[in-house]
């Protein structure tokens, strides 16, 4: 199922009162539970040029696609620039700490 991505006033709203927040060396990702899942993924003009945010766009979406397991939700991944260099390996690990640190809350 392809997640569907967020409006400006939903990124807004998230950002401004994110119900669960999980920061890494990579990324951080804001959430706030809801039964649709919606995902957007936010890189800042200070991390370089469109190539190189378009590549650590495409990394954190690939990454998020491979974990399973992430509960029904609304989903903000605010890119680093640690996430261009880091192994793929480690980004899907740390993407797979955020979907267990987010099942142990919701449950």
């Amino acid at each position: 199922m392809k997640a569907l991505p967020l409006t400006r006033s939903q990124i807004q709203s998230l950002i401004e009162s994110p119900g669960i927040k999980f920061v890494c060396p990579s990324f951080v990702l804001l959430c706030r539970l809801s039964p649709e899942q919606r995902v957007s993924i936010l890189v800042g003009k200070k991390l370089g040029k469109a190539v190189v945010r378009n590549r650590i766009r495409r990394r954190l979406r690939e990454s998020f696609r491979l974990t399973n397991g992430f509960p029904p939700g609304e989903y903000a991944l605010m890119g680093r620039s640690l996430s261009l260099t880091v192994p793929f390996e480690t980004l899907l690990e740390q993407m797979g700490d955020a979907s267990r640190t987010l099942n142990r809350m919701k449950a």
